[in-house]
């Protein structure tokens, strides 16, 4: 674990190299030597390194101790060689690794969301059944997904390198991931209603369940995980592609799950842009409007642009 003792911000040198995939991560050489601001749980941390910061994988590193930390930025290229050399392959290995430890801490955080609050949340009488409904989306069925995911990928570490799978194994359960994500964006615009409309109801049930105040923050937090573990599926799979060998058999399932990954973010993305719109135009006032609520009317059954071109007149 990840310790600041004596009062020392916590320092630690890359044991690989690491090139950033995303604007929010942090690149480096093997031998550099990084501060880190902030150790969190999912194999994920925030450092600095020459004045930039960013995300980069915690198993990529290791903690300097005592007289091991430089007493000056010179002194980064003294540790070149305090690492014993790694092969490829064994780098490989690490990757893969992060990547079983990383899915096991995300369906692990999705599990203490639902055990610990939402379902009981469900059983309790602070919302109705339609607003817990609501909060918890499909998020059941994301979590036993993640469970048989993560299982699948341990399974794949079990046998010989060359006979891994584990490009193979996400485009095996790529549609069904690809279905539950989107179904999950579709809900979540009219979660975070849900919990703005409740925020303070959340927030001291949250606080009752031992939840630093605000309550309400790691509960939208939590709601939004799904996402950002999508986001690193592109980044840890160009990681491992970086590492393996050109004739393994996985290679082009890897990349093909690569861009199988970009594409489902981009289109949760965009549909979490188009739910939110549709949330607006379900709930804002409309100008003028005299009849019923939009929302009575039902849910929209199609929406799209248009072009509205006008001469000599003004479009109000």
């Amino acid at each position: 674990d990840m310790t600041e003792s004596g009062g020392h911000t916590a320092v630690v040198r890359a044991r690989f190299d690491f090139q950033r995939n995303n604007e929010d991560e942090l690149s480096f050489s093997k031998g550099d030597v990084i501060t880190v601001t902030r150790p969190e749980d999912g194999g994920w941390w925030e450092g600095t390194l020459g004045g930039r910061s960013g995300w980069f994988p915690s198993n990529y590193v290791r903690e300097l101790k005592g007289n091991e930390r430089p007493t000056s930025p010179k002194s980064k290229s003294s540790g070149k060689s305090v690492d014993s050399p790694i092969s490829n392959k064994g780098y490989y290995n690490v990757v893969l690794q992060n990547i079983v430890e990383t899915e096991r801490e995300y369906w692990r955080e999705l599990q203490h969301l639902l055990g610990t609050f939402l379902r009981p949340l469900h059983n309790s009488d602070k919302l109705s059944a339609t607003d817990v409904s609501t909060l918890m989306g499909n998020l059941e069925d994301v979590c036993a997904f993640q469970q048989g995911l993560m299982q699948a990928l341990e399974d794949c570490t079990k046998v010989p390198e060359s006979q891994q799978t584990v490009g193979g194994c996400f485009m095996s359960l790529m549609n069904q991931m690809h279905g539950l994500y989107l179904a999950y964006c579709c809900n979540h615009p009219w979660a975070v209603r849900t919990l703005q409309e409740h925020s303070e109801v959340l927030g001291e049930f949250m606080e009752s369940k031992g939840v630093s105040s605000p309550g309400l923050l790691m509960l939208t937090t939590s709601l939004s995980k799904p996402f950002m573990r999508l986001d690193k599926y592109p980044t840890l799979l160009k990681e491992l592609e970086r590492h393996m060998e050109d004739i393994h058999p996985d290679r082009n399932d890897i990349h093909g799950a690569m861009t199988a990954f970009k594409t489902l973010a981009t289109q949760c993305r965009e549909m979490r842009k188009r739910k939110e719109l549709e949330l607006q135009m379900m709930t804002e006032p409309i100008r003028g409007w005299e009849g019923e609520d939009m929302k009575a009317l039902g849910s929209i059954v199609y929406m799209s642009q248009a072009v509205v071109q006008a001469t000599g007149s003004e479009v109000g």
